[in-house]
């Protein structure tokens, strides 16, 4: 416990799902945290998961922002910064998946899962920045997606937007560390495979019955298999890894 002491964290669409995970964990290592949601219909959930880490000792607050909206992004950064002195940490963890067959999505579709998975992640980083580069500890990590390396049937929008974050991670790791640059940020991607929780449970069961039958491990990753991978890439044990990909998914892009 404690590795995260001290530090301001930024964690997008964390009211449930393994975002919800993180904020929990990032919490228990000791970091102070705004948690992003985007509908009102996750208003009482953000507001639990504040009391419950309160409960517990923690700093949080919840902030209500569209990562597709730069101004409403801008202000969270903000009051982020004004609450905890700065920021040091931010997680892009917001994102949806409609599954569905390209013939059959409307254009909407396409746009809503680009603009949320992919786009989104731009305009946090670009809001957080000023920020990060005042920062003694400054810290990316981004969610993509082990369908960002080998695709699926029916999730090709969405694998697409997360083979995105992967090439995005690898070019801003290479902006970020520059010789002659003043602050070094250290960006990162968590690729996991199907969890227990979140976006796993809205694909059919048809799907992930499949899906586990392929799996070396048999079975979807649980969040307490995958939060660790994101409180390693936030901590001081960390400082080896820029533009890197670490991968919770039960060996599923092994088997490629």
């Amino acid at each position: 416990m404690g590795k995260l002491k001290g530090r301001a964290a930024v964690i997008t669409g964390s009211s449930q799902g393994i975002g919800e995970y993180i904020v929990k964990a990032f919490a228990k290592e000791g970091a102070k945290i705004c948690l992003n949601y985007v509908s009102d219909s996750s208003t009482v959930l953000a507001e639990a998961i504040v009391d419950e880490v309160r409960a517990a000792g923690g700093d949080i607050f919840c902030y209500q922002a569209d990562v597709r909206n730069p101004e409403q992004i801008r202000a969270m950064m903000k009051e982020t910064a004004d609450r905890f002195g700065g920021i040091d940490i931010l997680v892009n963890n917001a994102g949806l998946n409609l599954e569905g067959r390209i013939i059959d999505m409307e254009y909407e579709r396409i746009k809503l899962m680009l603009d949320v998975d992919l786009f989104g992640d731009f305009v946090a980083i670009k809001e957080a920045l000023p920020y990060l580069l005042k920062s003694d500890y400054p810290r990316i990590i981004n969610n993509a997606s082990q369908l960002a390396q080998k695709g699926a049937d029916t999730m090709s929008v969405y694998s697409a937007a997360k083979a995105g974050v992967l090439g995005m991670t690898r070019s801003l790791a290479r902006e970020f560390s520059k010789q002659g640059m003043d602050t070094k940020i250290l960006i990162n991607t968590v690729a996991p495979g199907a969890v227990t929780v979140g976006q796993s449970k809205t694909v059919s069961q048809e799907y992930v019955r499949w899906l586990e039958s392929t799996l070396p491990l048999g079975r979807m990753v649980t969040p307490e298999e995958v939060t660790p991978c994101f409180v390693f890439l936030a901590s001081d044990e960390c400082t080896g890894f820029i533009g890197q990909t670490l991968c919770p998914n039960s060996g599923d892009t092994m088997v490629y």
